[in-house]
This record gives structure tokens, C-alpha cells and sequence, in this order.
């Protein structure tokens, strides 16, 4: 039965192929401009943006079909990513006269400041400048991660291999430029200037050190936030 499910799904793919022009026309142009949007935010686009289905979710109803970049869904960018391009999307609606409400940015922030709070303890990963002065300003710890182009990349292109089994030379081309800050989006020179403006204290570890290295640096970092020295 899932040979048969998968079979059918990839005939429906191929059938949405075949028929592009005439079926998806509108869905296509909306992807054009989204992936317009994406570049100018800095978001990496490995392929083109168009309307396909997705096969890991799909059912049988309008629901399956969604931004792809080349055969990679969107939803498969990181987080920070995927917020940048609702943000652009609906700013671009609304430049247009139209209202497009991403319910699930706002609730979604929301709700990640509510568990923090509830919690009172909670490691937020990823890179989150440019979500707002609520999230950006609720730390007590920023850890800044550096490390050298050439060991990123390395790392990076044996990721996007182990995800997807390439490495597309428009991403790691992409990413080489983040010292110069050459396109839009993220940049060492933006974060940077990000880590100055924060409230809370900052960590640096740049360079290639041990996991155990970085932990004991971190752990002491955060040690040092409870020992608040005694008023004078």
C-alpha cells in the first residue's frame, strides 16, 4: 500500500509538471515574487521558487501544493529564514493594497515568549536579529559563534550533502560572503552591530575550538550571571 500511495503521489507531481502552464499559472507567479523577495532579504535561493507538491504532507486537497525551491520545500529553511519571508511576502501584499495576515509569525513569537517566561529557563538556538525588541531583548546570556570561512563552508557543504545529497554552489557562494556582507540579509559585519545594541551580556567564541571547550566557556559565562556581586 505505500508503494502504491508513493507511486501515485509521484505521478501527480509529474502530471502538475506536464500541465504547468495552463494549472499553475497563478500559483508560478506568486513563487516568482516570492523568490524576488527572498534574494532581496538575503534568504538563500539554491534553484528557482515554483508551486509544487509536497510529498512528505501531502493529501488529497488543495493543501499538498506549496513553495518549493527547485524540488526542496520552503518549509525546509531554517526558522529564522521562513519568518524573513513571511515578513517580505506580507509586506509586499500590503505595498500591493492587498492584507495578508501570517497568523502563525505572530502567534508563533508569542507563544515562544510566553514558554520562555513560564519556563524561566531556555536556550533559543539560531540566529533570531530581526525578530523584534520583545525576543531580542529577553536574554540574560547572547552566545556569538564564529568561525573561519574556509572550516565553514567545509562544514556547511557536508551538511546540505547529508540533508538533501548535494550542495548547491549558488548556497555555499551564498554563505562565503558573509565577511563582506556583499548581499543582503545576514553579514558578520550586521551581527556585529546586532550583538552591540543587546541588554544582556554577550559571548564570544570565535574560532575552532572543542565542543567541551565551548561548553565550559559557556557554562562559566552563565555561572558568572548568578553571582551577582554585593552592593557596595
Amino acid at each position: 500500500m505505500s508503494e502504491l500511495l508513493a507511486n501515485a503521489s509521484r505521478t501527480a507531481r509529474s502530471s502538475l509538471d506536464v500541465d504547468r502552464a495552463v494549472t499553475l499559472t497563478n500559483f508560478d507567479n506568486a513563487a516568482t515574487k516570492s523568490q524576488e523577495i527572498a534574494k532581496l532579504l538575503g534568504v538563500p535561493v539554491l534553484d528557482a521558487y515554483k508551486a509544487h507538491l509536497d510529498l512528505a504532507s501531502i493529501n488529497l486537497k488543495v493543501g499538498g501544493l506549496s513553495l518549493h525551491d527547485g524540488e526542496i520545500p520552503l518549509r525546509q529553511l531554517g526558522l529564522g529564514s521562513r519568518r524573513m519571508l513571511q515578513c517580505g511576502i506580507q509586506k509586499a501584499g500590503l505595498e500591493e493594497g492587498h492584507i495578508t495576515l501570517f497568523d502563525e509569525l505572530e502567534f508563533g513569537l508569542e507563544r515562544l515568549l510566553q514558554e520562555m517566561r513560564f519556563h524561566g529557563r531556555a536556550v533559543v538556538a539560531g540566529s533570531v536579529m530581526g525578530w523584534g525588541q520583545p525576543l531580542e531583548n529577553e536574554f540574560d546570556l547572547v552566545v556569538f559563534l564564529y568561525l573561519p570561512v574556509e572550516l565553514r563552508l567545509e562544514r556547511l557543504e557536508r551538511r546540505e550533502i547529508k540533508r538533501f545529497g548535494q550542495a548547491k554552489p549558488e548556497f555555499l557562494a551564498w554563505a562565503a560572503q558573509y565577511e563582506e556582507g556583499g548581499l543582503p540579509g545576514r553579514s558578520l559585519a550586521r551581527h556585529r552591530e546586532w550583538l552591540a545594541a543587546r541588554n544582556c551580556a554577550v559571548l564570544r567564541l570565535e574560532g575552532n575550538m572543542s565542543v567541551m571547550v565551548r561548553v565550559r566557556q559557556i557554562l562559566d559565562a552563565v555561572d558568572g550571571l548568578n553571582h551577582t556581586p554585593p552592593a557596595m
